[in-house]
């Protein structure tokens, strides 16, 4: 009888390789898209502070400019939050 073990043993070994480098690239895939979105929202929140400042500064609104205090927090917080996100997927 011929034992064919070795045969099985490297097919496995393929598979598991072929498997996670699949996952590596959706690892990666999905980092990218996060650091996508970590952009897109720090640009929204920028504009949105940059609008307000000049709204208040033109109506000469002082109440509005602590509101726009805010904004640079939460690009912060935005970014730490990213950043738990990507060293889980890692």
């Amino acid at each position: 009888m011929i034992d064919d073990s070795e045969g099985s043993d490297a097919e496995t070994s393929q598979v598991e390789t072929a498997f996670i480098v699949s996952q590596f690239q959706q690892a990666n895939e999905t980092i990218r898209i996060q650091l996508s979105l970590q952009t897109q929202m720090a640009t929204v929140l920028v504009l949105a502070n940059a609008t307000l400042v000049g709204y208040a500064i033109n109506n000469r609104v002082a109440g509005i400019l602590l509101i726009t205090s805010i904004f640079p927090i939460l690009i912060i917080g935005i970014g730490y939050t990213f950043r738990r996100f990507a060293l889980r997927l890692c």
